[in-house]
């Protein structure tokens, strides 16, 4: 459980998509792409995004590896948070179980394997969310949604220099 909601936020606050958009995700080529130094996603072509347009439609998430080569111990312990390695992590440990081609599927109960829904992934991202409040002995704000990660993550990419083109592009927005 604990590996479905790391991938689930990583994703979420990396890819800054709608939990919408996660839950269209397939596990399979051409969806899904490794590369040395990224990974590509894709939703299933039946998806329909919020916004239909030709920009919002079928758009590829596309995401760098996160230290590539760690060489000092607190490298590695960040490369833990790299997408494309959890990712491959993931497909791993859910192969035994799963029977439907959704990136993301259930870890239990009687849909075991099966997709995980919108509002699955949406529980998943506020439990990871309030398992790293808790890890580091602080209050959790509410109310806590899973959406407001595309605003902290957008956040976060500006802090870090990204342009507004780039984090609107990311995000599926038209304009900042």
């Amino acid at each position: 459980s604990f590996l479905s909601y790391k991938v689930a936020f990583l994703l979420a606050i990396t890819s800054l998509r709608r939990v919408g958009e996660i839950a269209a995700l397939c596990c399979d080529s051409p969806y899904l792409d490794f590369y040395p130094n990224r990974v590509v996603l894709r939703p299933r072509p039946t998806f329909l995004p919020k916004v239909v347009s030709k920009f919002h439609m079928g758009q590829a998430v596309s995401l760098p590896v996160f230290l590539p080569c760690p060489d000092s111990d607190a490298e590695k312990t960040l490369h833990t948070l790299d997408v494309r390695r959890c990712l491959l992590f993931y497909l791993k440990r859910t192969a035994d179980f799963r029977v439907d081609r959704s990136l993301f599927v259930c870890f239990k109960g009687p849909r075991k394997g099966r997709a995980a829904s919108s509002q699955t992934l949406s529980r998943w991202l506020v439990t990871a969310i309030r398992l790293a409040y808790s890890a580091a002995r602080r209050d959790c704000p509410l109310p806590l949604r899973a959406h407001s990660l595309r605003a902290q993550g957008a956040s976060a990419a500006f802090s870090s220099g990204l342009s507004l083109k780039d984090i609107c592009q990311a995000a599926t927005w038209s304009t900042p």
